[in-house]
């Protein structure tokens, strides 16, 4: 398979040279597809190694877990450890002493254990430490900014300077719980009222989605999205309870939460000051440089970059200033600091990417029915790349009413024992040598049945991303043969480790049956 990234005005899409949807006609107007091969469309679709990145990020762990952080805990996690290092009890008192009661350290910490990735661990000679001092002091920055006490007219920067003012408004200024407000839209009939239904008091009026915690999240439709992903998938915890960003450590998660996630074109702010972003040649022509100037454009561009330093920038800068001493962060020369010539981030830059699904409305002679598959699409849809499932949501979504999905998941899949060298003469999968050196240029793969049938044979890495897949070769009648070239979908060798093999067995009466074995690979 060839994989190749095109770039078409503003947008870039990965597409891929891959096998046939094989649409089973059932012969009244309805159709059957297997859950696989939808599955390894979208594995195909998101071969880009970024998709990965982005996916670790975004990562959280549960929130049984989340509420058994606190500081001192031998057993946080460790990011969370990381943290504690750098931000104590004694620092979080020192810059935040006017925050908001909601804000408490402890919460800090909860918030921060929810997305391993904030602070987390890179094994690409990255200092983790080095990079959780400067995404702090880069949150720090606009916390204060967001949040600070710069909107009380009452206060004054010879009392405690402003960088010093954060976390201040935990509810947006004028506002209180009870108070409705941001709910316009939840009476309309489009597809975000449908997917994130606003709540409703006991006097059936619209609850207030007004902004809360140190991002001050804003409308039901992003109000659902956080709940989903703050409460597995659940929408209406948060449409339904918004005070909860506010009252508990949600109030943090979400200025984390969107510090982690992108917003293409945009990459994530946490790319940006980890270096995982570095700009390419369109992100250059557009004046976007590293430093924590691209950072203010991330979170602000549209207002506060691309004509003259506005006020909100300059205010960030000199938070960053302040903030990066304090925590040991070096502030080089050349670093840009600001955005006054950066214009907005555009697709086809270094961290854009495609993360909602759509229709793929492609037309194909041999599909006039539809094409029953969905494509990676730059706008907001229903469905998003980064949430699991949501892949067959969008294609059920399109074609449900005429498609059934077979979850060929239930098939039985048969282990063949790793320790069995010779499987001939026996239903399975055989290696020729198991585990096989890169030195021999791939391995050699026999897959057994016990009558014609057609064979597609799948590999997968440890953590289960498809590395290649290959139809029925046909070498003979019960048998097929493969061959590995011990690459990945990408032509890269894969590193030294385990990789199961799954054959997928298609009898001419209908059965199918699932083989799996371990192959080892050294390098």
């Amino acid at each position: 398979m060839r994989y190749s990234r095109i770039v078409v005005g503003v947008l870039f899409c990965v597409y891929t040279t891959v096998h046939a949807l094989n649409i089973i006609d059932n012969g009244d107007g309805t159709y059957s597809v297997r859950k696989s091969e939808l599955l390894a469309e979208k594995h195909e679709q998101m071969a880009d190694p970024l998709y990965d990145e982005v996916k670790e990020t975004v990562r959280t762990i549960p929130n049984e877990e989340v509420e058994r952080i606190e500081p001192g805990r031998t057993d946080n996690p460790a990011n969370v450890r990381r943290v504690e290092e750098i931000v104590t009890p004694e620092i979080w008192e020192y810059v935040f002493p006017r925050r908001a009661d909601e804000y408490t350290y402890t919460g800090f910490l909860q918030a921060v254990g929810k997305f391993p990735a904030f602070c987390g661990d890179y094994d690409d000679g990255r200092d983790a430490e080095e990079v959780c001092r400067r995404v702090i002091a880069t949150s720090f920055a606009h916390f204060a900014q967001e949040t600070g006490m710069g909107c009380d007219y009452t206060a004054r920067e010879e009392d405690l300077p402003r960088w010093r003012q954060g976390l201040y408004y935990v509810r947006e200024m004028d506002h209180e719980e009870g108070d409705g407000g941001y709910n316009s839209e939840c009476s309309e009939d489009n597809w975000q009222t449908e997917k994130w239904p606003c709540g409703v008091d006991e006097s059936g009026n619209y609850l207030g989605y007004f902004g809360r915690g140190a991002k001050q999240l804003s409308y039901h439709y992003n109000y659902g999205p956080f709940s989903e992903v703050m409460f597995d998938g659940d929408a209406t915890v948060l449409l339904d309870n918004p005070g909860l960003v506010a009252d508990t450590w949600l109030n943090l998660a979400s200025a984390i939460f969107f510090y982690v996630t992108p917003q293409p074109p945009k990459p994530s702010m946490l790319h940006v000051a980890d270096g995982t972003w570095q700009p390419n040649e369109v992100d250059k022509e557009q004046g976007i440089k590293p430093g924590f100037g691209a950072t203010i454009n991330v979170i602000n561009g549209g207002v506060e970059c691309g004509h003259g330093e506005r006020a909100q920038a300059v205010n960030r800068i000199r938070y960053y200033r302040e903030f990066a001493p304090l925590f040991d962060v070096p502030i080089a020369e050349d670093e840009e600091l600001g955005c006054e010539s950066q214009k907005d981030f555009i697709v086809g830059g270094a961290g854009a990417m495609l993360i909602q699904w759509e229709d793929d409305w492609e037309y194909r002679e041999e599909r006039d029915m539809g094409n029953f598959r969905c494509q990676l699409v730059g706008y907001q849809t229903p469905e998003s790349a980064l949430v699991e499932g949501d892949y067959l949501r969008c294609v059920m979504r399109h074609y449900g009413d005429i498609l059934t999905i077979i979850d060929d998941d239930e098939v039985p899949i048969t282990i063949i024992d790793d320790r069995v060298e010779d499987a001939y003469g026996k239903r399975g999968i055989a290696f020729l040598e198991n585990p096989v050196s890169v030195d021999q240029g791939g391995a050699s793969i026999m897959v057994v049945t016990e009558a014609p049938a057609e064979i597609r044979l799948a590999i997968y890495d440890a953590t289960g991303n498809l590395l290649d897949e290959q139809d029925d070769p046909r070498s003979y009648a019960e048998a097929g043969l493969f061959r590995w070239d011990l690459r990945d979908h990408r032509g890269r060798l894969v590193p030294s480790g385990s990789y199961a093999v799954i054959a997928e067995i298609s009898f001419e009466d209908g059965r199918v049956e699932r083989y799996k074995r371990v192959l080892g690979v050294r390098r």
